[in-house]
């Protein structure tokens, strides 16, 4: 459900927040960014599409894989974990240089850069992004800004739950300023990685990391919010109170796009067949999930064919234990995909069954609907039902068709159980932002990151070039834990 957002729209900050103003959207609508008339580069990298575009507009220009194509066989993956830190960076600069350089048609030197972060964004990639951009690119300047946050922006929301599952442009790196748009949970050495191939191969004048759940606040204008992003690799709740980010209140799960793939191929194996030439049907074997890998067909299954069903039959569905044997709804039709030379046979399980890997209860493994409702319960009394009614979602599984009103059953029908109900036995409402006939949950927290940088505040906020060469250090959330903690027991 679409509602509006606070009146109160003050330019409040923290270390870690970036406010949900209404002043952000007249600097969107006017794109200012300052006495620098260029705008910003805002970049939002994730595990498998990054976007890239300038600050002030309401579409990314490009949204391109993570990873480089440089005339070998098979594309390299960003911060992939078998190179060396070396190797990584290389890989960054090379991918960067393509973004600026064939995207963008920029330098980097000359533009202000913003990253939307995740708030658990390891501190390795941050300080690695940040030497990338400064060393290698010249930025002349950097912001880290949250992505839940932002992704409240195109609301006008001081209050939501925040889940978090192009064109071309002629431009230079060292023209523009850079955002980045970030996870909190991003590694420290990729940060400086892309700080280091920005800044000393692009030259780019500077950076702003943001991190991802505060900018997808950004679109909505929420203050407060509950941010749910459901990635590749892992879904992240964190709760936007008035602008700050709490971290103490987050929850993450590894119930992402990648369970969903994987639950894509289990059922294949169990359920599906192959066509071949002669028209009789075989087993999938090994060599099928090879093709399956490199021809993106688990990824298209997913994307294009699953759905979320009502929550009665999936109830049903788990009960049976996937079983068809059992007494269990009818499936939907099946669908028939190239497979090489031959033909694969999608049973309609494998599109009805995929979603509930997201809906099953666990404890060890949470599921999307537990970690909303393990968040709000460990929040403060008085903001645990403008939370609930005040849910941001944010990846490319929660814009699964029938996903909302699947999540708002389930969460009404969870709240109920004994480990939630002593303390949210009472809320009954679940509420959701969303801007009509978009998709904005795929790109919520780069807009953030668009509109936080087209205002004034972007150079004030942003890491420079100078001080990137001279410290060769992206600062984050932690650092200011520590400094108040230092300055505390002075």
């Amino acid at each position: 459900m679409s509602q509006p957002g606070s009146a109160s729209r003050s330019q409040r900050r923290s270390a870690s927040s970036l406010s949900a103003s209404s002043a952000r959207f007249d600097a969107f609508a006017l794109g200012v960014s300052g006495a620098d008339n260029r705008q910003p580069v805002v970049i939002e990298i994730g595990t498998k599409l990054t976007k890239v575009g300038y600050a002030g507009e309401f579409v990314p220009r490009a949204i391109v894989r993570t990873e480089l194509i440089d005339g070998s066989p098979t594309p390299s993956h960003l911060f992939d974990s078998d190179m060396s830190a070396e190797e990584q960076y290389r890989t960054l600069v090379k991918f960067l240089k393509q973004i600026f350089f064939r995207n963008l048609l920029t330098v980097a030197k000359d533009r202000r850069t913003v990253i939307v972060e995740s708030v658990l964004e390891p501190t390795d990639r941050r300080h690695m992004l940040a030497r990338a951009l400064f060393e290698a690119l010249d930025a002349p300047s950097i912001l880290f800004a949250p992505s839940h946050l932002l992704a409240t922006f195109p609301f006008a929301a001081s209050n939501a739950l925040v889940l978090d599952v192009g064109y071309k442009v002629l431009t230079v790196a060292k023209d523009r300023r850079t955002v980045i748009v970030e996870s909190v949970l991003e590694p420290t050495d990729r940060r400086h990685m892309l700080a280091r191939a920005l800044f000393e191969a692009l030259d780019a004048p500077s950076i702003l990391f943001a991190p991802s759940h505060l900018l997808a606040t950004f679109p909505f204008a929420a203050s407060n919010a509950l941010v749910l992003d459901v990635g590749y690799k892992e879904a992240v709740v964190i709760p936007v109170l008035e602008g700050v980010t709490v971290l103490n209140n987050w929850e993450v799960s590894s119930v992402g796009a990648k369970r969903l793939e994987q639950r894509v191929c289990e059922l294949l194996h169990k359920f599906g067949k192959v066509v071949k030439v002669d028209g009789s049907e075989r087993e999938l074997n090994e060599e099928d999930d090879v093709l399956l890998e490199k021809n993106g067909i688990l990824e298209d299954i997913v994307v294009r064919f699953c759905f979320a069903t009502k929550m009665d039959r999936g109830l049903q569905i788990q009960a049976a234990g996937y079983n068809l044997e059992c007494d269990i709804p009818t499936p939907p039709c099946g669908v028939r995909l190239p497979l090489g030379d031959e033909m694969l046979i999608v049973p309609g399980v494998v599109r009805e069954w995929t979603a509930e890997v997201m809906f099953e209860f666990n404890d060890d493994e949470k599921s999307i609907p537990q970690l909303i409702l393990d968040s709000v319960f460990r929040s403060p009394i008085d903001v645990r039902r403008t939370l609930l009614d005040s849910l941001i979602l944010v990846g490319g599984p929660t814009a699964m068709k029938g996903f909302y009103a699947r999540l708002k059953s389930e969460l009404q029908r969870l709240v109920k159980f004994d480990c939630y109900a002593s303390k949210l036995g009472s809320i009954s409402s679940v509420k959701f932002f969303r801007l009509p006939n978009t998709s904005i949950e795929l790109y919520a927290s780069w807009i953030g990151g668009s509109m936080f940088g087209s205002l004034d505040v972007l150079q004030y906020r942003s890491l420079s070039r100078e001080d990137w060469l001279n410290r060769k250090i992206v600062p984050d959330w932690t650092d200011k834990i520590t400094e108040v903690n230092a300055a505390r027991s002075r």
